[in-house]
């Protein structure tokens, strides 16, 4: 299939009435690695945690039917803590650990490849009975930065799930010296440059 997935070593895996329960699991992914601390499905109930590394953006993008338009050595760690019983709680973050974005362009001198310079690029959500806060922020020596800010509130009527009625509020300060990480989404037929604030 589309997902190289490797069980590295064995895991207790149990059953029991409307019970699962995966013990601590290390699998190979997607060219990184998935580290399971837990999974437990308690009738209809169900709390994970974990963590992952050296996971490509270029291979998660692939494989969600959305490869970059660009070229990339991205990788992305993180870890998460979850339950859902039936509200949800817990936390995700998601964080660059190494690599870059290439952007390639035709110029008078030929073909030219050149780095974005991202150095810090995360996210982190905080759910708290399906109330949900998360931050994201993005640093390049290149394109500038960028801090965002979301809130969704709780939403009596869907236990268990983030709703897409849910009331959000949103915030994103950013300083823009160059907006050629944008133009490889613009299409070829506009030319995106210029600096936002």
């Amino acid at each position: 299939g589309p997902w190289a997935l490797r069980l590295a070593k064995p895991a207790t895996l149990s059953f029991a009435h409307a019970k699962a329960r995966l013990g601590e699991a290390h699998f190979t992914v997607a060219d990184g690695t998935v580290d399971i601390a837990e999974f437990l499905w308690d009738e209809g109930r169900i709390t994970s945690s974990g963590h992952f590394a050296a996971v490509p953006v270029a291979t998660v993008a692939r494989l969600a039917g959305r490869p970059l338009p660009l070229r990339s050595t991205l990788t992305m760690g993180g870890d998460w803590s979850l339950a859902a019983t039936p509200r949800l709680s817990g936390s995700v973050s998601v964080r660059r650990e190494q690599g870059d974005l290439w952007l390639v362009r035709q110029s008078e001198a030929g073909i030219e490849n050149r780095a974005a310079g991202i150095t810090e690029l995360e996210g982190r959500a905080q759910v708290q009975d399906d109330a949900m806060q998360a931050t994201a922020r993005f640093r390049s020596s290149r394109g500038g930065s960028a801090d965002a800010t979301l809130k969704i509130a709780a939403d009596p009527k869907e236990p268990g799930r983030i709703s897409p009625d849910a009331p959000l509020a949103m915030t994103l300060v950013a300083d823009l010296a160059s907006l050629d990480l944008v133009q490889p989404w613009a299409g070829t037929a506009a030319l995106v440059d210029g600096r936002v604030h």
